[in-house]
């Protein structure tokens, strides 16, 4: 990637709080969630990586990003450890937490999984009434799951423990996106197991800026300022673009199992 050192004004003013030791913006990025982002080689990769990366470039800046589990990343953010952190959806606990992007990064796609051979050809909130359906700590989800007493919520630590669950019977269904889960699947041998039900919601994810961060609030400016220009010049579609061709299973170094889920 080429350095970029055209550097705004309030870059050059920015204080050793907001700059890592080589003079880069220094941003949390979570360490389990591929294809999106993920640890690899201690090194963050995936298609939001990507996107903030290219954002700050475009908005002359240079970014760190230090891989993280989700929960840490969220609370890191909140004390001003980090200038900011992605992936994160706009839930009424979360909202007044953070400076929030104004556009969301991209769409995570839940889809409901099962186990192979199941009637329905789609399954809704109104099939999960009653049933045991698992949730991964830390992450989000629906407020029509979330709120609906009826549906048995069954905690654990990670979304590749709630596939193989399913698998082995002891749960009825879980929610994943549908890129994540195909990774998960993939890994840990599930195709023949376990199904999807179609897609039950779309959960926009945002990048979200630190309220306690010196730099937070001009940050979260030069952000915007970048990825407007990025999304004009086609440069969002085409990252979007070169990972939904990517071939997942040609990237066998990265961490897709959570044995903290997010926290």
């Amino acid at each position: 990637m080429q350095v970029v050192t055209s550097w705004t004004l309030g870059a050059l003013l920015c204080s050793t709080a907001c700059w890592g030791s080589s003079n880069k913006v220094l941003l949390c990025a979570e360490d389990d969630f591929y294809p999106y982002s993920a640890g690899q080689l201690g090194k963050p990769v995936g298609l939001t990586v990507e996107l903030m990366r290219a954002a700050f470039i475009e908005a002359g800046l240079d970014v760190e990003l230090k891989p993280e589990p989700y929960n840490r990343c969220l609370e890191s953010v909140k004390r001003g450890k980090y200038v900011a952190t992605f992936d994160t959806a706009k839930t009424p606990d979360r909202k007044a937490d953070y400076r929030w992007s104004t556009r969301p990064l991209t769409h995570i796609r839940m889809l409901t999984w099962g186990p192979i051979g199941l009637p329905h050809k789609k399954v809704d909130y109104a099939n999960l009434k009653g049933q045991r359906v698992g949730i991964a700590i830390g992450y989000e989800y629906p407020a029509e799951l979330l709120n609906d007493a009826s549906i048995i919520k069954v905690h654990s630590q990670s979304e590749a423990t709630n596939l193989r669950n399913v698998a082995a019977g002891r749960l009825a269904f879980t929610l994943v996106d549908a890129r994540v889960a195909q990774t998960l699947i993939n890994k840990h041998d599930l195709a023949s197991k376990v199904a999807n039900y179609g897609e039950i919601s779309t959960l926009p994810i945002y990048a979200v800026f630190s309220l306690t961060h010196p730099q937070g609030e001009e940050m979260l400016a030069e952000f915007e300022r970048g990825w407007s220009k990025l999304r004009a010049k086609g440069g969002v579609k085409r990252i979007e673009d070169n990972w939904s061709t990517l071939d997942e299973a040609a990237v066998p170094q990265l961490r897709t199992e959570h044995l903290t889920a997010r926290d």
